[in-house]
């Protein structure tokens, strides 16, 4: 059985290229942003939002450890991004 995360991956790749300017609407722990991340990389760029300070946190801490530098994270709601 494949998992409801492997599953969305599958089928988001289709429309991931290097370059690629995507947003992660809902970071979390930062799991999704370094997919995407490490998908678009290196001249693509990932917006990611989430409204927890510690999320925000975990997020940072995942993508400074894997060396990547075309994350943006914002602490704010994905609800109010324009």
């Amino acid at each position: 059985m494949i998992r409801l995360t492997e599953y969305v991956h599958s089928r988001l790749e289709t429309y991931l290229f290097p370059g690629a300017l995507v947003i992660d609407a809902t970071a979390g722990n930062g799991h999704d942003t370094l997919w995407l991340a490490q998908k678009v990389e290196p001249s693509g760029i990932v917006f990611a939002f989430d409204i927890q300070a510690e999320a925000i946190s975990q997020t940072r801490a995942r993508i400074t450890a894997a060396q990547l530098e075309n994350v943006r994270i914002f602490q704010a709601n994905h609800a109010e991004m324009d």
